[in-house]
């Protein structure tokens, strides 16, 4: 469970946490680097970063691969068949 503590003017989390990020993409290249900008820009960084492709026909998981090459705590989930968001 995260516990946020309020101080100055940002939030912090308790140290007791795991700071997760989950992004769901489908065929939805031409927004994903604003998309990882985005998680990036968070005022409290992310422990983990799963990005799941869900078996894009675009250019989605090669753009993933190299934006996520950066990101450490980023991992790629790749679906070879689309199954939805919710699986």
């Amino acid at each position: 469970m995260l516990r946020l503590t309020r101080y100055g003017e940002g939030m912090t989390a308790a140290k007791n946490y795991t700071h997760s990020a989950i992004l769901v993409n489908y065929n939805h290249a031409p927004f994903l680097p604003a998309a990882i900008a985005g998680l990036q820009a968070q005022t409290i960084p992310f422990d983990e970063i799963v990005v799941m492709d869900d078996a894009s026909t675009d250019n989605s998981v090669a753009l993933l691969e190299g934006l996520l090459k950066s990101l450490p705590q980023a991992r790629l989930i790749k679906h070879a068949a689309n199954q939805g968001w919710w699986t």
